[in-house]
């Protein structure tokens, strides 16, 4: 079986940085909205963490 990332893995915080500058603001609006208590939020394959870094942030 081939990765098909093997070539892209180190790059991949480079590859999806713009994605984020652009969803952070909507997950933490999301996020906000959530009442307290509400239970844990996840990400699953969390890649580089920058959504996990948006997560704990909010």
């Amino acid at each position: 079986m081939t990765d098909p990332y093997a070539g892209s893995a180190e790059y991949l915080d480079l590859l999806i940085a713009g994605f984020w500058e652009a969803a952070a603001p909507d997950v933490a609006s999301v996020l906000a909205e959530l009442p307290p208590g509400s239970g844990a939020v996840v990400d699953l394959g969390a890649g580089s963490g920058r959504g996990v870094r948006v997560l704990g942030e909010a």
